[in-house]
């Protein structure tokens, strides 16, 4: 629920003046948690086409072709797991080969979203007992693979640490045309800044009326620490009245011949 508060970002504008990056993206609140995924909704939701925007935004603002982007928030809860998943999606839309890596090692999502199992993973890669060709498996989205988090294990940050790690991105990086990299809450652990440091790019998902301004600028500074290309941010859960690109507008209009059609049925 939006509440009135100056600590959090109410509007797109807070974030581009208080954190110099570009909102690339607007994504609706969807109360209802199975709707949530492009997967299952209409072509012309305006959840779709959110995305759809997003996905061109990105293409605009990156200097040149994104082989590999992480999606980070400052602490957890922001919707940054589901905003991954349904930015795959989108980009598979458009016939992009997509590769989503489920880095956060202590909460991961992208099994469950993806309906797969969590393990073997990324963590089991790392460790040395499994190979790539192991661990990727098919999203049940057509052009989507993922690689779940894997074994539960005891020490994260220093696995997400080893060189062993920024060679998969690379490796992975030449087996599609764009590697999606989940990542633990920014201002929790140190996990998310050493995968988030691997990405040629970043997006920060901004949740509206509940992201705390002085978080998200914690949060940048990590990232800058961590030499992290951030291009820009995600404004999430926006009430449709707050932003008047959704509506009607997305709803496929009659084609003439159905309006054709109509004139000549007997009332």
């Amino acid at each position: 629920m939006l509440t009135d508060n100056a600590d959090t970002f109410l509007m797109p504008e807070d974030t581009e003046s208080l954190l110099a990056i570009p909102v690339l993206g607007y994504i609706p609140t969807i109360d209802e948690e199975s709707l949530r995924l492009i997967r299952d909704v209409s072509t012309f939701s305006s959840l779709v086409e959110s995305f759809r925007s997003l996905r061109t935004n990105l293409r605009f603002v990156a200097e040149q072709p994104l082989r590999s982007l992480a999606i980070v928030s400052a602490v957890p809860a922001e919707g940054k797991s589901t905003a991954l998943a349904n930015l795959a999606m989108a980009l598979a839309m458009e016939g992009k080969r997509v590769i989503v890596v489920d880095g956060d090692l202590r909460r991961p999502t992208q099994h469950k979203l993806f309906k797969r199992d969590a393990s073997p993973g990324l963590v089991d890669v790392l460790v040395g007992t499994h190979e790539i060709s192991d661990v990727l498996r098919p999203s049940g989205v057509d052009n989507v693979s993922v690689i779940p988090a894997g074994t539960n294990p005891t020490n994260p940050t220093e696995l997400l640490g080893l060189l062993a790690m920024e060679h998969l991105v690379a490796e992975l990086e030449k087996r599609c045309d764009i590697v999606l990299l989940d990542t633990s809450p920014l201002l929790v652990v140190a996990d998310g800044m050493l995968v988030a440091s691997l990405a040629k790019g970043v997006l920060v998902v901004v949740g509206q009326g509940e992201t705390k301004k002085v978080n998200v600028q914690q949060a940048m500074t990590r990232l800058a620490r961590a030499r992290a290309t951030v291009l820009g941010a995600v404004f999430n859960r926006v009430g449709i009245s707050d932003h008047k690109v959704y509506g009607k507008y997305y709803v496929p209009s009659e084609s003439p011949d159905d309006k054709d059609a109509k004139a000549d049925e007997v009332p």
